[in-house]
């Protein structure tokens, strides 16, 4: 979990750059899979709630949980994460952490993971009226359908805009690459896994919390042929 803090700057052009880039990443990852335009659309509402608390001298604690709804209202992903945080520096954070995952999806039989994972989280630094922040995430996946552990790299760039008059609003952005390192007897193969990419803002609700709202677009590998349009709702606590 990454905590990004923002200039306080007004709309201008130059925090268009940023955004381009966002949706040039995604526009290349859509190019790049042949028969986009033949592949299952799939529309959905995701929920998250997430918290991060000091836990001692530089430890800190987060806890994740997530509801996956497809466009029935059903839902179709329970997700929980839990992790433990070292801040090494005022811009840079070592997490490990633990993750939970059903899924039950299309009528197919459902399927548990658990994942364990290791991250690191950096606080890039002020650009184009706004802030940059990265995390590059690695994980080990046991999935209940089959025996092999699944190792998956995923990287995130992230923007964040102070927009409007008050400078607590925020537009977001951020893009995701994922990208499995090994073949498993329970279906992922090696290699380009999914791309996710959102748009939208952060709007304060109170001091230490906060929503983010807004479109979230997955692409799955041309395997799976797939392509999510999300509506993502974000309840953010921070200390």
């Amino acid at each position: 979990m990454t905590t990004v803090v923002c200039p306080k700057a007004q709309l201008a052009p130059d925090c268009f750059p940023p955004l381009l880039l966002i949706a040039l990443t995604s526009a290349t990852a859509l190019l790049a899979t042949p028969a986009v335009a033949q592949s299952n659309q799939n529309s959905g509402f995701w929920t998250q709630v997430s918290a991060t608390a000091p836990m001692g001298r530089d430890l800190l604690g987060s806890v994740e949980v997530q509801g996956r709804f497809n466009d029935d209202a059903a839902m179709e992903q329970r997700i929980l994460r839990l992790g433990v945080g070292y801040r090494a520096s005022p811009g840079a954070t070592v997490w490990a952490g633990y993750h939970y995952q059903g899924v039950e999806r299309d009528g197919q039989p459902g399927t548990t993971e658990h994942r364990g994972g290791q991250q690191v989280s950096l606080n890039i630094g002020p650009a184009f009226s706004g802030a940059f922040s990265a995390r590059t995430r690695l994980e080990q996946r046991f999935v209940s359908s089959g025996d092999d552990v699944g190792w998956r790299l995923r990287q995130q760039l992230r923007y964040d805009r102070p927009i409007g008059r008050d400078p607590d609003v925020s537009f977001v952005a951020h893009a995701e690459v994922f990208v499995a390192m090994n073949d498993t007897d329970w279906g992922a193969s090696g290699g380009f896994d999914r791309i996710r990419s959102f748009v939208g803002v952060a709007i304060p609700v109170r001091e230490t919390v906060s929503l983010e709202i807004g479109y979230l677009n997955q692409l799955d590998e041309p395997a799976i042929d797939r392509i999510d349009h999300v509506l993502s709702l974000s309840m953010v606590l921070r200390p």
